[in-house]
This record gives structure tokens, C-alpha cells and sequence, in this order.
């Protein structure tokens, strides 16, 4: 079985060694289909939601009511705004707050410290 390097409270991290669709199937065990989780994409992970299979890959997770968060920093500004709709963007600290898309309404957090922290930490918007 493969392990998500790091884990929280619903959150799940792609991107250090883990691909997202490892991440989404490791979500699905843990919290089971419908439950809401979290995944945080972060470098490769987050590069390969501004490519071509970015939509099909946040359509999935969002199928299963799941959370997508891209790590700004590892993201280009061209690359940002080739997100498709649906994922959070986690700007680094001192970067400004909040997403620099504009939505209809926010993104819900993880009710856990911990896993909101795991966001946070994992874009380093958390020192």
C-alpha cells in the first residue's frame, strides 16, 4: 500500500513522491467516497494541474468530494492562470493573502488545525 508522505486530519500531499492520482487513491481509502478531503498539489503535482489533463484531474477529485490546493510557488504566473476552475491557490507567506483568482465563494477548509496547517506548511504559507 502506498503511504502519502505527509497526511493530516483529511488533508493528503501530492508532489513529494507521490503522484496526484496516488494521492486521490489514498484519500479514497482513508476517508472513503463522499467524504470530504483535501489535497495539496505541490511541485510536479502542481505544474501538472496548469497542463493538459488539469481539468480531467481536478474533475476526479471533485467527483469524489475532494479539495484541490496548488502551491503558488511552484507555480509560473502563465502557469497560475492556466488552473482550471476549481483550485485553490496557496500564495507563499508575505506574498499577499488569499487567492489571486478571483471565485464566488471560498474553498472550505479543513475544521482540524492540523490539517489547515498541513496547507499552509506544505506552500510555505506557515513558517
Amino acid at each position: 500500500m502506498i503511504a502519502a508522505a505527509a497526511q493530516a486530519a483529511g488533508v493528503y500531499v501530492a508532489g513529494q513522491g507521490f503522484t496526484l492520482e496516488q494521492t486521490l487513491a489514498q484519500a479514497l481509502r482513508e476517508q472513503g467516497d463522499g467524504a470530504p478531503f483535501w489535497i495539496v498539489a505541490a511541485g510536479a503535482a502542481a505544474r501538472r494541474l496548469a497542463g493538459s489533463d488539469g481539468a480531467e484531474l481536478v474533475a476526479r477529485v471533485h467527483a469524489h468530494g475532494g479539495i484541490i490546493y496548488a502551491c503558488a510557488r511552484d507555480l509560473s504566473s502563465a502557469q497560475q492562470a492556466r488552473l482550471p476552475p476549481g483550485v485553490e491557490l496557496v500564495q507563499q507567506a508575505g506574498a499577499g493573502a488569499g487567492d489571486s483568482r478571483s471565485h464566488e465563494e471560498p474553498a472550505p477548509v479543513p475544521e482540524s488545525r492540523r490539517g489547515f496547517r498541513l496547507i499552509l506548511r506544505t506552500c510555505a504559507a506557515l513558517q
